[in-house]
């Protein structure tokens, strides 16, 4: 599980956007509502209190809202806007919009079958609503295992808008997703009933012990070798969408916000 595994960060609620292979929002912040540490200190989460870190992330995604997951309401992150939305939800949006417009400078060049790549989880569904429930086990193997097979994560509402604009301008969906064969099925169902109904594939791990991002870069040639314009690619880490030089390889290149876990990259 090399290549998958999550590290708590105390990380930046800065957005951090990669555009033709630049990085950009260094220092930018959505609102003064977001108070989220930035000084990019890794937590053992074996051996540290992890208080002060949950109190934090808390802080960026309220307000709450409830969801019903089989049966039983728990609490995710609010996403109504504007005046509602937590600094979270805004920074999404914020980036989404971003990768939308790109998107569409890259389209007005009549490529060859376009196509988005899109993560899946904290890109396209979110998991914090389990680690809202539990967050004494931060972002573990365990609890993203565990909500994921629920098959009920909402979605990210922000990507979402993206996808619905990249179909109707007839671009093709990938999702490349760090998420092994034996959740194929309950994530496509997932990513279906959250409205991501129409996509070209998803792809996913065979064992989960690749590196990640050797892996996704992988895969993102295979789309581009089968003849494929990939116009745009969000992800929340950047394995989703760095090359080996620790640069983007796509032209529109986008970061989400990820406030509790990162991934190497490499």
């Amino acid at each position: 599980m090399k290549g998958l595994r999550k590290t708590l960060t105390v990380t930046t609620m800065v957005i951090s956007l990669t555009v033709a292979s630049v990085s950009m929002g260094a220092s930018e912040t959505s609102s003064e509502e977001a108070p989220f540490p930035n000084n990019d200190k890794v937590i053992d989460t074996a051996t540290t209190q992890l208080a002060f870190v949950v109190e934090a992330l808390m802080n960026y995604a309220k307000p709450f809202a409830e969801l019903t997951i089989k049966g039983e309401k728990v609490q995710t992150y609010s996403q109504q806007s504007p005046g509602s939305a937590s600094p979270y939800a805004r920074d999404q949006r914020m980036v989404a919009q971003a990768a939308l417009q790109c998107m569409k400078s890259e389209l007005a060049k009549n490529p060859k079958k376009p196509a988005l790549v899109l993560d899946v989880d904290e890109t396209s569904l979110s998991n914090l609503w389990k680690l809202l429930q539990d967050p004494n086990l931060a972002a573990t193997t365990a609890i993203g295992t565990e909500a994921r097979m629920t098959g009920q994560e909402p979605a990210i509402e922000a990507t979402l808008e993206l996808y619905e604009e990249a179909i109707a301008n007839g671009v093709a969906v990938f999702f490349i997703s760090g998420r092994t064969a034996d959740q194929r099925d309950i994530t496509e169902e997932n990513l279906r009933r959250a409205g991501f109904k129409d996509f070209q594939q998803l792809i996913t791990t065979e064992h989960g012990t690749q590196e990640i991002g050797a892996f996704k870069r992988g895969h993102r040639r295979k789309i581009t070798d089968g003849g494929w314009t990939i116009v745009a690619n969000v992800g929340d880490q950047f394995s989703d969408l760095n090359g080996k030089d620790g640069k983007p390889t796509e032209p529109c290149s986008y970061k989400l916000p990820n406030p509790y876990y990162n991934l190497p990259w490499s």
